[in-house]
C-alpha cells in the first residue's frame, strides 16, 4: 500500500508531497493545478510509458518517489534520454529506507520484475487487449460499463483480478446496505432529538423572567442595605416615644401634688445618712455573703475560663444580633407584604452563601477571642545540633545500606578452591627463568656474531687442517646449541600451557585474592 508520494519537476509539480491516509485520499482543486499529472506520475511509475514531456520546463530530469507502508521506496527517474529506476530496501526492522538504493538501468519498456512485484500495479492482459484496472484514465472516468458485454466477458475470463473484484462489489454492497441502516438510525435519531428540542421551547421567554428576577435582585440588595439604617431609626424613634411617656406620666404625677415645705440646709445629715446607709448596706451584705459561704466547703482550685469567656462573648453577641432581628421583624411587619417572587434559584443560593459567611464570621471573630488568651510560643531554638545529628544519622544509614548491599554480594560468591601446593610450581618457574635468560644471551651472542664482516681470504698458515677441525667442531657444537634451544622453547611453550591451566584451575590468587592469570601470576609481588 503506499503511503507517500512525492514529485519533483514532473509536468506542472516543481516539489510536492503528498501523504496517503489508508483510506480513501481525495484530491480537489481548479482546472490546470495539477490533479491529472499526480495521476500520470503515479501511471508512469507503474507503467514506465513512452516518453514523452513530462520534465518539468527548465529542469533536466523529473522524480517520481514512491514510499510503502512495507518500509521500501521506490523512484522512477526520467531523463531526457532515458528512465532509470531506484529502489531503496528497507532495514531488517521495516523502519526506514536504506540510503543505497539498488539501481535498475537499460531495462526496455517493462519496468523491472522487482519493481512490478513491490508495486503490483500491472495491466490486465486480454483478447481485446490490456486493461488498467488500478488506474482510471480521465477520458473514460466509467470502468467496463460503456463497453461491451464480449469486452467484458473478456476481461472477466483473462482476469487474475476477478475474484478480488467480485470481493470489491461484495465489499461495496455490505458497505452500502450498512450505509442505509445507518442512515436510517441517524434520521431516526434526528427526529427523536428534534422532539426534544421541542420541549426546549417555553425557554425562549427565560431571558425576559431572568431580567425580571435580577431587577427584583436589585431591588431586594438595595432594601437589605437600607434595612440596619431603618433599624437604628426606629430604635431611635421608639426609645425616645419612651422616654416621653415617663416624662408625661412624671409631669401628670408632680402636678397633683402640693408644694413642698422650705428646706432647711440638710448637706450634713445627707452626707451622714449616705454614709449610714453605706455602711448598713455593706454589712447585710457581709452577713449575707457570711451566711451563703458558711455551709459550703473549701473551694477547688481555678480552671481556665477562657472558653467559657468566649463563649459568654459569643452569647452577648447573640444576644444582640436576636435583638436586632426582633427589632427588624417589628419594622418589616409596618411594610407591605412582598410581591409574588418567581423561581430565584440563584438568589437562594447567593442568601445561603451569605449566611454561611456570616456564621463563618461570627465563627472567627469567637475562635479570636479564644486565640487572645494563648500563650505565645516558645522561642526558637539552634537547629545545628540537629542537623548534625540528622547528617551522621543519614551517613550511619547509608554506610548500613552498603554493608547489607555487600553482604548480599558475598553471599552469592562461592567458596574458593582448595590450594595447592606451590613448591613445585615455583621450582618450574625458576626452571623456566633460567632458560629464559639463556636464551637471551644466546641471542645476544648470535647477534653480535652477525654484525662481524666476513673474514678475508685467509692465506695458508700451518696448522690450518687443525684450525679448520676445531671450528667444524664449533660449528656442530653451534648447531646442537641451535636445536637445543628449539628444544627449550618448545619445553618453555608446553610448561607455559600446563601452568596456563594450573592457574586456571585455580580461579583465584591465593596471595592477594584476585582473579589469577598468567600476567597477573608472573607479577613480583608474587614472586
Amino acid at each position: 500500500m503506499i503511503k507517500r508520494l512525492k514529485i519533483k519537476d514532473y509536468m506542472a509539480h516543481k516539489d510536492t508531497e503528498l501523504e496517503l491516509g489508508p483510506g480513501v485520499t481525495v484530491l480537489t482543486g481548479p482546472n490546470n493545478s495539477g490533479k491529472s499529472a499526480v495521476v500520470e506520475a503515479l501511471r508512469s511509475v507503474a507503467q514506465n510509458p513512452v516518453p514523452h514531456h513530462v520534465i518539468r520546463h527548465g529542469a533536466s530530469k523529473a522524480v517520481v518517489r514512491v514510499e510503502l507502508d512495507s518500509g521500501e521506496a521506490i523512484e522512477w527517474v526520467r531523463s531526457r534520454g532515458n528512465s532509470v529506476y531506484h529502489l531503496f530496501k528497507a532495514d531488517q526492522n521495516g523502519d526506514a529506507p536504506d540510503n543505497t538504493p539498488e539501481v535498475y538501468a537499460k531495462f526496455g519498456r517493462t519496468p523491472p520484475e522487482d519493481i512490478r512485484n513491490l508495486l503490483r500495479l500491472d495491466l490486465v492482459e486480454t483478447e481485446n487487449g490490456a486493461v488498467d484496472i488500478h488506474i482510471g484514465n480521465q477520458r473514460y472516468p466509467i470502468f467496463l460499463l460503456d463497453q461491451t458485454g464480449s469486452q467484458a466477458a473478456s476481461f472477466f475470463a483473462a482476469s487474475t483480478e476477478a475474484e478480488y473484484l467480485l470481493r470489491i462489489q461484495q465489499a461495496l454492497k455490505t458497505k452500502t446496505d450498512h450505509t442505509r441502516s445507518k442512515r436510517k438510525e441517524l434520521l431516526q435519531e434526528s427526529a427523536g432529538l428534534e422532539e426534544a428540542l421541542g420541549l426546549y421551547l417555553p425557554l425562549e421567554d427565560l431571558d425576559l423572567q431572568l431580567a425580571s428576577t435580577e431587577a427584583l435582585y436589585v431591588r431586594l440588595a438595595a432594601f437589605q442595605q437600607a434595612l440596619p439604617p431603618l433599624s437604628r431609626i426606629i430604635e431611635v424613634v421608639q426609645e425616645t416615644t419612651l422616654q416621653h411617656e415617663r416624662k408625661a406620666a412624671s409631669s401628670a404625677a408632680l402636678e397633683m401634688l402640693t408644694p413642698p415645705p422650705q428646706m432647711q440646709e440638710t448637706k450634713g445629715l445627707e452626707l451622714t445618712l449616705h454614709d449610714l446607709q453605706g455602711i448598713m448596706l455593706h454589712q447585710g451584705l457581709v452577713q449575707a455573703r457570711t451566711a451563703v459561704l458558711a455551709p459550703l466547703s473549701e473551694p477547688s482550685g481555678l480552671s481556665d475560663t477562657t472558653r467559657l469567656d468566649a463563649l459568654l462573648r459569643a452569647l452577648d453577641a447573640g444576644r444582640i444580633t436576636l435583638k436586632y432581628r426582633h427589632l427588624a421583624e417589628a419594622a418589616l411587619e409596618l411594610l407591605e407584604a412582598p410581591p409574588d417572587l418567581q423561581e430565584i434559584r440563584k438568589l437562594e443560593e447567593t442568601i445561603r452563601g451569605l449566611d454561611l459567611v456570616g456564621s463563618n464570621r461570627n465563627r472567627a471573630v469567637a475562635t479570636e477571642h479564644v486565640l487572645e488568651a494563648i500563650h505565645t510560643p516558645p522561642e526558637t531554638q539552634a537547629v545545628a545540633p540537629l542537623q548534625t545529628l540528622i547528617e551522621q544519622w543519614t551517613a550511619g544509614a547509608r554506610s548500613h545500606e552498603l554493608c547489607s548491599a555487600r553482604g548480599g554480594i558475598l553471599e552469592r560468591l562461592q567458596e574458593p578452591p582448595d590450594r595447592h601446593h606451590l613448591r613445585p610450581l615455583e621450582e618450574l618457574l625458576a626452571a623456566l627463568h633460567e632458560m629464559e635468560r639463556r636464551i637471551r644471551g644466546t641471542h645476544s651472542l648470535t647477534a653480535v656474531l652477525a654484525e662481524l664482516n666476513p673474514c678475508s681470504e685467509p692465506a695458508p698458515i700451518a696448522g690450518g687442517d687443525e684450525i679448520l677441525g676445531r671450528m667444524s667442531l664449533l660449528h656442530r657444537q653451534l648447531e646442537a646449541n641451535t636445536r637445543l634451544q628449539e628444544n627449550l622453547a618448545s619445553t618453555i611453550v608446553s610448561k607455559r600451557q600446563e601452568i596456563e591451566k594450573v592457574i586456571r584451575d585455580l580461579g583465584l590468587c591465593p596471595v592477594c585474592g584476585h582473579t589469577l592469570d598468567m600476567d597477573h601470576f608472573l607479577e613480583e609481588a608474587h614472586g
